[in-house]
């Protein structure tokens, strides 16, 4: 039952009560009486069914990957780096995408003129936080599906691959679905993570990190039950290769992968 009489009028409960209504009627009377206030408080408090279309490390929050990311205990010791520059070094011809985030020993692997480059994400000063927040955001005008497609993941970089941020900041989305009465989350996400050498960690092991996390009792007091979905890039060359191997991994593990899905830019002509 919805304790909610503070947020509606008396007068509107008052006649709500008199005579019950069905709730589609109910909620025109409350859309009419209520204030806009009132309202988004009221579809805060419902319960809800689930989110079945998510896709994981994207929809972390870019202050969540910034607090993350500079917190030694949750990154284990690993340090960020993110590319604030560029000065033209020799041999480096590449495209610049400012805010690309790496590992510490992505950064390291450079040479002393990309390395000056970048600065570690904990010594940036307030305004490059906001910018660096802003660049994971479509908050400018002219932003748009290149924008999202083609250019937040490389500035997320390493930080999607992080095997200890990554399950860290599923529990904190299952907190925030929590409280918003959320008891379902059906996201997708292609295990891929990497050590901190760089070494992309193998895919079981992968999947043993994450069941892991969710039996902590932070995670378990949610009550928020988690599923995935892999994902393959449909119009990949090798896309049903893909497909045959990856569905042997979700066989393995169907306490918590229950399908895939066949992903990509709507807008591409394959």
């Amino acid at each position: 039952m919805l304790r909610l009489h503070w947020l509606i009028p008396l007068s509107t409960w008052v006649c709500l009560a008199a005579q019950p209504l069905p709730f589609a009627e109910r909620f025109e009377e409350i859309k009419k009486t209520a204030s806009k206030d009132q309202l988004y408080a009221f579809l805060w408090a419902l319960p809800k069914g689930g989110d079945l279309h998510n896709h994981l490390v994207q929809s972390y929050l870019a202050e969540q990957w910034y607090q993350a990311a500079i917190d030694p205990k949750r990154t284990h010791g690993n340090r960020y780096y993110t590319q604030v520059r560029f000065t033209g070094c020799p041999g480096n011809d590449g495209q610049f995408i400012r805010f690309r985030t790496v590992q510490r020993s992505t950064w390291e692997a450079l040479g002393p003129c990309e390395k000056a480059e970048f600065e570690p994400m904990d010594a940036l000063t307030p305004a490059l936080r906001e910018e660096w927040m802003s660049s994971l955001r479509l908050d400018k005008p002219g932003e748009g599906r290149n924008e999202f497609f083609e250019l937040t993941g490389k500035r997320r970089g390493d930080l999607g691959l992080d095997p200890y941020l990554v399950p860290d900041l599923l529990v904190e989305h299952m907190k925030l679905m929590s409280a918003q009465h959320m008891p379902y989350l059906e996201t997708q996400f292609r295990p891929l993570l990497q050590d901190q050498a760089g070494k992309p960690i193998p895919e079981d092991q992968v999947a043993d990190l994450l069941k892991l996390r969710l039996q902590a009792p932070d995670a378990v007091a949610t009550r928020v039950t988690v599923r995935f979905l892999n994902s393959v890039l449909r119009f990949a060359p090798d896309a049903e290769q893909q497909v045959e191997r990856l569905y042997g991994f979700i066989s393995r593990h169907r306490d918590l992968w229950v399908g895939m899905n066949m992903g990509g830019r709507e807008d591409n002509d394959k």
